[in-house]
């Protein structure tokens, strides 16, 4: 039995969108990789009849979210699927996946136990990803560093917004503006909003970093690893962009951590000596210009931080910020693995392995001794 699992957005970024366009007539669909018309199907079929006569094929559809927790449930039903298929003394099924579809297959191993040696793998184009958990900051360096200056940064954002949408709208309806009174109403909301969305952002003293870990946890490297063939291509779309993922991450959380005990610092000096040091308009000026540095360091925290991460799952958006993320080409482990990089074919994407010419030979190549 030979299941293919395909890998992230199988079917492009607006599935539902597709779909409608076929239902009207405005699109001809074609058959997906892992679907029974495509030619990786047709191929595939044809070069296993000589090795194994009485071969079966089925795909293994799961959401295709990009998201741990998505790949970690699709991992529990394919391992029933496999256990089910393991039920046989002599059986030796073997798994098919592409992309993210190996980080399935390889957790769905993990479910298996023992019988995990008994399944053969082959992975197309696969980033295997596993997640480590720093330890927690200590609660005097997270405050004075990390909760203060965000929340700070958050307050200042959401007052100066409100502040602005009020005068807005009192001058439209031609009523006069207390700058004073509806300042300091605006600075309370956004301290109170701020206080909040920062709780939100910062939710690492919970157990969901672990959780995110566990999710994405595979065992691969004691007696029960299955045997496996990763076959890979030469810079592949999808790895360039989890490759920008990582940099960017990293690159962000070096500068927020780098930039904003200075900002507290430069907060810190200028409230309590800056009244006695400078004029009224110098203070402005200073405290505005902190205010802008502030803005710009939360959008940073906000966007940067967390979109780049959310490239190897949505679970990374916000609340994981102790989550650090590895991504291979191949995996650890002790088990036997046979490991290909195929030259780029320029006739279709590189991430797209399944329609490379060498892929299915050296599938079935694989495959004939262990027949």
């Amino acid at each position: 039995m030979i299941t293919l699992v395909h890998g992230t957005w199988p079917r492009g970024f607006f599935p539902k969108w597709l779909n409608m366009m076929r239902l009207l007539g405005l699109s001809k669909p074609k058959p997906l990789w892992f679907e029974s018309e495509s030619p990786f199907r047709k191929k595939l079929e044809l070069e296993l009849k000589d090795a194994s006569p009485d071969c079966e094929i089925r795909p293994f559809c799961w959401s295709g979210a990009n998201s741990v927790f998505a790949r970690d449930e699709a991992a529990h039903k394919l391992a029933r699927v496999l256990k089910d298929d393991l039920k046989s003394s002599n059986a030796a099924p073997i798994v098919i996946a592409h992309s993210h579809g190996g980080n399935v297959a390889l957790r769905a191993m993990t479910h298996l136990g023992a019988d995990a040696s008994r399944v053969r793998i082959v992975t197309l184009a696969t980033p295997f990803l596993r997640v480590f958990v720093r330890e927690a900051l200590d609660e005097a360096t997270k405050v004075l560093f990390v909760w203060l200056p965000l929340w700070a940064a958050i307050s200042a954002i959401v007052g100066t917004i409100i502040m602005m949408a009020f005068a807005l709208i009192l001058d439209a309806m031609n009523l006069s503006v207390d700058f004073m009174f509806w300042g300091f109403g605006s600075m309370a909301a956004g301290v109170v909003v701020g206080f909040l969305v920062a709780a939100r952002l910062l939710d690492d003293t919970s157990d969901r970093p672990l959780k995110i870990q566990g999710a994405a946890a595979y065992n691969s490297r004691d007696a029960a690893a299955p045997r496996m063939l990763v076959l890979r291509g030469v810079d592949d779309e999808a790895a360039l962009s989890l490759a920008v993922g990582a940099i960017g991450a990293r690159l962000s959380y070096i500068i927020l951590f780098s930039t904003i005990r200075w900002v507290l610092v430069a907060w810190i000096v200028v409230l309590l000596f800056g009244k006695f040091l400078l004029d009224k308009g110098t203070i402005d000026l200073l405290l505005m210009r902190l205010i802008a540095v502030s803005a710009i360091g939360a959008f940073a925290f906000f966007f940067l931080f967390g979109v780049f991460k959310a490239a190897f799952g949505k679970e990374f958006l916000i609340g994981a910020m102790r989550c650090e993320i590895a991504v291979d080409s191949m995996p650890d482990t002790s088990g036997p693995i046979h490991a290909i990089t195929l030259p780029p074919d320029i006739k279709a994407s590189r991430h797209g392995i399944y329609s490379h010419p060498q892929c299915v030979s050296e599938i079935v190549d694989w495959l004939r001794p262990i027949r």
